[in-house]
């Protein structure tokens, strides 16, 4: 089965914005819910992918592409080309499309964007199957990282790095 898979870029245009804050929505409320609970997915939706944030991140210069197959919007990416390495700080996709390539496909876009640069990401440490995913793409473990996000919630991850030398 092949698919059509398409990149466009999120515009900062209102209802593109609710309609990716809908989708993380699904994707963190399915995926994340039994890795962090309930209350924090809410919480990390509510301060971290809210029209408000996104908009906000769009206009500091994040580039947020949707991951589109065969015309529908199923997953998302953000990343802040500018740092050396690059920050990808979202990559969602609908659990109904994982583990078909997908992610290889938009990983490799994403690294067309920013030759040359090393690209740098966090994933919390009991994401296994996301661990595992980042890890076959090519990224490494450097090192674990807690954050206090506010209201006694912390993001306990593992920051990553691929290293532009690795890309084929």
């Amino acid at each position: 089965m092949s698919l059509e898979l398409r990149f466009p870029p999120l515009r900062n245009d209102s209802s593109e914005i609710e309609r990716l804050a809908s989708l993380a929505r699904e994707i963190w409320t399915q995926h994340y819910t039994p890795v962090i609970g309930a209350n924090q997915v809410d919480y990390m939706l509510r301060h971290f992918h809210g029209p408000e944030q996104i908009s906000a991140q769009l206009a500091e210069g994040t580039l947020y592409f949707w991951l589109q197959v065969d015309g529908k919007e199923v997953g998302y990416m953000a990343l802040d080309p500018v740092p050396d390495p690059a920050y990808l700080s979202k990559f969602y996709l609908l659990e109904t499309l994982r583990g078909k390539g997908l992610a290889r496909r938009g990983l490799d876009y994403l690294c067309s964007l920013v030759p040359g640069k090393d690209l740098q990401l966090t994933v919390h440490k009991h994401n296994v199957d996301s661990i595992a995913a980042y890890q076959a793409l090519g990224f490494v473990i450097e090192k674990p990282i807690i954050t206090d996000i506010g209201n006694g919630f912390v993001m306990d991850d593992y920051q990553m790095r691929k290293p532009a030398s690795s890309r084929t």
